[in-house]
């Protein structure tokens, strides 16, 4: 399991067991409870456009599921088959009702499964450098 906070525009920070990793811009530290060490290489942040750009061969199959509640939240569900490059990835995309942001994303492909829960949209987060 990890949390990943993110404040706009670039700072980020990673926290997993036994650590975190802070980014901001192009700098990263690794912090974990006996040391904290900036990193020697850069961390561009990612173009989120990558994520979203497919091939033109890229289908996408989405259907509207149920009403379900997400740890008390009710949300909408929608039910999602992405083709692309030769893989197949299914999703189920659970959205808040009330806000419409999203709460979890559910994936599952040949190269395994992952869960994704959202909240704290708006939070005040401060991530400064930590050494």
């Amino acid at each position: 399991a990890m949390t990943i906070e993110y404040v706009a525009p670039d700072r980020r920070r990673m926290i997993f067991t036994g650590g975190e990793f802070i980014i901001i811009g192009e700098t990263m530290w690794s912090r974990d409870p006996s040391r904290c060490v900036k990193l020697p290489q850069k961390m561009p942040l990612p173009d989120p456009r990558e994520g979203v750009q497919q091939d033109a061969d890229a289908t996408f199959q989405v259907t509207k599921g149920a009403a379900e509640a997400v740890e008390g939240t009710p949300t909408q569900t929608y039910n999602a088959v992405i083709t692309a490059k030769g893989r197949t990835i299914q999703q189920k995309m659970y959205v808040a009702i009330q806000t419409g942001y999203p709460r979890r994303v559910e994936s599952a492909s040949s190269q395994g499964t992952a869960v994704i829960d959202y909240w704290d949209f708006n939070a005040t987060i401060a991530i400064e450098p930590p050494c």
